[in-house]
């Protein structure tokens, strides 16, 4: 930041290492074919590996080969399973460039693999976690995984590793006791339960894959036969036999699951049943976010002092370097990961002076907040609306709306803004965007403000009724979450 913002000089660190690549070790693309053709994709990765002088170094996607060894029109006879002789040609198409794609697209590739093979790290859609050291929250039923976000891309200052420590949020309690507490529930029939599961991700832990609940299938259960490549067997041998697990309610209905494979090169959609008994829910519930007690227990592993946090990113520093294996990829690649973090100057300007109708007012520089000026001290001008508002709300939420309108009227004198106890409250029937509209259609237009209570963030419904407000019939407007409402804020 350019001194002529005033402040002083700050050496800051940043979340990223600096990745050396040595000039003289450059890597190659090649262009495999095979003779006879080899259609499955599995069979030519095998027959790449046993390829001695690059079977340590190499990235294949089975047409195109990357690895640190030179070769020119090579052709390689290797054997597969069945005895057949294969023939292998590796055109050299060119030498990758630092800042290519490709280039990027190669390291990528291998710190993933250095992550998941040296580093005993479990992929979990696009981040990296350390099940092995899950932290239990048990008053909450939840648990944590520690893990990375990483991305390798080439800056002003060269090619550098943004790091980032993740935590993956899973319950300990399996989607069969999540939809068995939903059918104890009011209105638990199969509709809620459905309607509870639609859209969320589950977790098999005995494999770390995540997936989406698409479907819930009450017509089967998981007693019934499934049809392997080879056999025919029930969903509860199944489980026994791969991953050594008892399946014990065998009437419990299967979740469904879209998932996208190839198929003799073509993509094509298949549906995955899952056992709810061995899927364990993740992420947040909206009644766990708006507890406080659960985001506060959270909190203390998942919001780190930088202190921490530096420790953290030495950490993913400190595994690789102690991986013998590891650091040979690294070598064997020509790269080079700098042992601590990249350092740069900044400035820490003085803290802005906030104006009132009162007057200048100082904001403390270690706080970084003015909530405190803003509700002692007057506005320099506002409104006076009085009972001239209008709140909307679903039917079953008046309540909150009179709390809302008596909060306002008690906060709004002390900041200088003039608010009654006495809005014109409008009760919808549902919370369809539709219903809202109509509501300030047909009662606010004499109102100053419109304020509309909603039960959740869904962002489709917000959008609607701020295009509303903005355009089709433009008066002020405030959309608020009934639950930031209780306790009241």
């Amino acid at each position: 930041i350019n001194a002529e913002y005033g402040g002083r000089p700050l050496q800051l660190s940043t979340n990223y290492f600096s990745l050396e690549v040595k000039a003289s070790q450059p890597f190659y693309q090649y262009h495999v074919t095979f003779n006879p053709p080899v259609d499955s994709l599995k069979m030519r990765k095998g027959l790449m590996y046993n390829i001695e002088s690059i079977k340590a170094c190499h990235i294949f996607d089975g047409n195109l080969l990357y690895c640190p060894v030179k070769m020119d029109g090579e052709e390689v006879m290797v054997t597969s399973r069945r005895g057949e002789n294969i023939t292998i040609k590796m055109q050299l198409t060119q030498e990758v460039a630092v800042n290519s794609p490709q280039f990027m697209q190669v390291v990528n590739i291998l710190f993933n693999s250095i992550a998941t093979r040296h580093m005993g790290l479990e992929q979990i859609r696009r981040d990296f976690y350390n099940p092995k050291k899950s932290i239990p929250i048990p008053q909450h039923k939840i648990e944590l995984y520690p893990g990375y976000e990483f991305t390798i891309r080439n800056y002003n200052g060269g090619t550098l590793l943004g790091l980032d420590i993740k935590h993956k949020v899973l319950r300990t309690d399996s989607v069969l006791e999540f939809m068995n507490s939903v059918a104890r529930g009011p209105g638990g029939n199969q509709n809620m339960i459905t309607k509870q599961l639609v859209g969320a991700i589950v977790m098999t832990k005995y494999n770390n894959k995540t997936y989406r609940v698409d479907d819930i299938a009450f017509d089967k259960k998981a007693s019934d036969s499934v049809e392997l490549k080879r056999e025919t067997t029930t969903y509860i041998d199944y489980y026994m036999r791969n991953y050594e697990m008892v399946i014990k309610d065998k009437n419990q209905p299967l979740l469904v699951c879209r998932s996208k494979t190839k198929v003799n090169g073509v993509e094509k959609e298949i549906l995955i049943h899952l056992v709810p008994e061995v899927c364990y829910m993740t992420g947040l519930t909206d009644n766990m976010r708006s507890n406080f007690k659960v985001m506060q227990d959270l909190a203390q592993f998942t919001r780190q002092k930088p202190d921490d946090r530096l420790k953290g990113l030495l950490g993913f520093r400190q595994t690789i370097e102690a991986s013998d294996e590891a650091t040979a990829v690294l070598n064997q690649w020509g790269l080079n990961m700098a042992s601590n973090i990249s350092d740069l100057e900044g400035r820490q300007v003085a803290p802005p002076v906030l104006l009132t109708k009162d007057g200048k007012m100082n904001i403390d520089e270690r706080k970084a907040a003015f909530d405190n000026i803003t509700r002692k001290n007057f506005v320099i001008s506002s409104a006076t609306m009085g009972n001239d508002y209008s709140v909307i709300v679903t039917s079953r939420d008046q309540a909150n709306a009179r709390e809302f309108m008596e909060t306002a009227s008690k906060v709004g004198p002390a900041c200088g803004i003039n608010i009654g106890p006495s809005g014109n409250v409008v009760a919808i029937n549902s919370d369809r965007a539709e219903d809202y509209i109509n509501a300030i259609r047909n009662n606010a237009a004499n109102s100053k403000i419109v304020v509309c209570l909603v039960p959740n963030d869904k962002k489709d419904r917000y959008d609607a009724i701020k295009k509303h407000c903005c355009i089709d019939q433009p008066i002020p407007s405030q959309v608020l979450q009934c639950k930031n409402l209780n306790p009241k804020k």
